[in-house]
């Protein structure tokens, strides 16, 4: 009976082992499945940080390319410039013609 006594205490020993390492990897398991969804969270609140900057650089080209450079503001200033000129010149000879 001695034997079987000392078979069934390591059976028994064996037991409690596997049932410690069981233990052990399901709180591993339960650790990893919370990083997972943190690095998941991560993961999604720079996709959006990502997207968010994408749309301000698009818009920031947009704006850049839309905006006039010093050359073609000076430009515009002096065509409208000759513009008002011609105008007030179109005005002087409508009057010249009134006058007559």
């Amino acid at each position: 009976m001695s034997e079987l006594q000392q078979r069934i205490d390591t059976v028994a020993r064996k037991a409690a082992l596997l049932t410690t390492r069981c233990q052990l990897l399901r709180r591993e398991k339960a650790e990893a499945l919370d990083r997972i969804a943190l690095l998941e969270a991560t993961v999604e609140t720079q996709a959006r940080r990502i997207e968010e900057l994408s749309m301000q650089l698009e818009y920031m080209t947009v704006v850049s390319v839309l905006e006039p450079s010093a050359k073609d503001r000076h430009e515009v200033r002096e065509r409208l410039s000759r513009l008002l000129h011609d105008i007030d010149q179109c005005i002087a000879d409508l009057s010249d013609c009134n006058e007559r």
